[in-house]
């Protein structure tokens, strides 16, 4: 086989290989999204601040150790936008709070 043609037939198989591994990656991501929500539907109100402040340590860990070129903060960014929206969606839900109560 000339050369060219090796080196076509080789691009086709990383650009083949690159493309199963982002579906692969897409479907764990969506599949770990799925069940992020799920779960924080089961978490309770007075859980949810301090859920929040762990993920938000403990992404900061994880990119510590990340090489900032790989670092796209609006990627995690919207995990605590997801919680935090959980937080005043049953805030909403119980209503407003009447004097005396906490």
């Amino acid at each position: 086989m000339h050369e060219p043609e090796k080196f076509q037939q080789e691009t086709i198989k990383a650009i083949t290989d690159l493309q199963e591994t982002f579906r692969q990656t897409m479907s764990r991501q969506l599949a770990l999204g799925a069940m992020v929500k799920s779960i924080l539907n089961r978490v309770p109100l007075a859980a949810l601040p301090s859920v929040l402040e762990e993920y938000e340590a403990e992404v900061d860990h994880q990119v510590a150790l990340m090489p900032p070129k790989f670092q796209q903060p609006k990627h995690w960014e919207e995990w605590s936008g997801v919680i935090e929206a959980r937080i005043k969606q049953l805030q909403q839900a119980q209503g407003p709070k009447t004097p005396g109560q906490g």
